[in-house]
């Protein structure tokens, strides 16, 4: 499409992005409720995943020594890769939880770009 083309106006009075906003209201409700729809349960997953990972974390494997009040594995390979694989999930669910609840609680703005026509222009 040339450039000249796009703030024309149709027989209607409207340009090419008034009419495709028009036209396209709906499809662009439904891609917003299927978006809020899946950020929730999303959101809700990776909630469920950090409260696991919160409690493998507080609730040390194989106990604590009564003796020195380390734990047990403390001084194994293991422990240590159980204890920073926890904490990279649980960093990760949380991060997870906060992007959802950061889609639902901002606000759906359409605006498109009149890039694809330029490049269609070329």
């Amino acid at each position: 499409m040339p450039r000249s083309y796009i703030n024309m106006r149709n027989s209607d009075g409207l340009t090419a992005q008034e009419l495709f906003t028009m036209e396209h209201k709906g499809l662009r409700k439904d891609a917003e409720d299927w978006m809020k729809r899946t950020a929730e349960f999303s959101r809700i997953i990776s909630t469920v995943i950090a409260t696991g990972v919160f409690a493998a974390a507080v609730n040390i494997p194989v106990g604590i020594n009564d003796q020195t009040n380390k734990p047990n594995y403390l001084d194994k390979k293991s422990f240590l890769v159980f204890a920073i694989s926890d904490a990279f999930a649980f960093i990760s669910s949380a991060a997870a939880t906060l992007t959802f609840l950061s889609i639902l609680m901002s606000r759906t703005l359409f605006r498109p770009s009149m890039r694809m026509i330029y490049i269609l222009d070329m």
